[in-house]
């Protein structure tokens, strides 16, 4: 990108804060202000060695052209029929400028037609004419790395759930008569050690930040789990005694 732009005018950094409760930021900004031109790094690819583009906003005083033949400062009834053409449409919202927002325009918001990828677009009209475009040059692949990783946590957690129960049923047989008395002992640890957690995390959830209220949460509800299925064994072995 250097070699065909130059070195840029501007680069911007808001390093990665995964801390701070609001998701951080981590993007790197690109800007060539005397092209009309900025690029945006996305937070996981700022420290490749040679970093994909993420973004690309398209502002005056760029006087260039797409592949379609759009340009900035063409009329939107000459615009939208390339755009239709090219892009799938998803919408529009309405944008002003200046005090008060007596200059109007509405921003179109696109993206490819493919599904397996996709790639999200807008253009900005202000007054009738095409005054910004940004692409998104990076695609957004239908199922990412992060979607596989919550389905095979998914599984595995199924799968542990299923092996439990069967050691459980394996203990069950191994034990015979002594299984009603290791029953009630058991639904009073997860009683007991599941009403803890619950305190824990209900007393600690309004405190730290986004991560630890996640975590609090997350102790809450295992905590609550936990009471409720020491409170179904112990009521199958009182159920057993009568």
């Amino acid at each position: 990108m250097q070699i065909s732009l130059g070195q840029p005018d501007e680069v911007k950094q808001w390093p990665y804060k995964p801390h701070t409760g609001s998701g951080g930021g981590g993007h790197h900004q690109i800007l060539y202000p005397t092209l009309g031109l900025t690029f945006q790094i996305n937070s996981e690819d700022a420290n490749d060695h040679d970093p994909r583009l993420g973004w690309m906003t398209v502002a005056l005083p760029w006087d260039g052209r797409t592949a379609q033949g759009l340009y900035l400062g063409m009329t939107e009834d000459a615009a939208m029929p390339i755009i239709r053409a090219g892009y799938k449409v998803k919408g529009s919202i309405a944008v002003s400028w200046g005090q008060g927002g007596y200059t109007k325009g509405n921003t179109v918001l696109a993206q490819n037609h493919g599904w397996r990828k996709t790639q999200s677009i807008s253009f900005t009209f202000r007054e009738k004419r095409l005054y910004r475009i940004e692409a998104q040059l990076k695609p957004t692949p239908l199922v990412s790395l992060k979607d596989v990783r919550a389905l095979l946590g998914t599984v595995v957690s199924i799968t542990l759930v299923a092996l439990f129960g069967l050691g459980i049923q394996a203990v069950r047989e191994r034990l015979g008569s002594h299984w009603e008395r290791l029953r009630t002992l058991l639904g009073a640890a997860l009683v007991g050690t599941g009403g803890l957690a619950l305190f824990a995390g209900v007393s600690t959830f309004g405190s730290g930040d986004g991560y630890a209220k996640m975590a609090s949460l997350v102790m809450g509800l295992g905590g609550g789990g936990m009471v409720v299925a020491g409170l179904a064994l112990l009521s199958r072995a009182r159920n057993k005694t009568l």
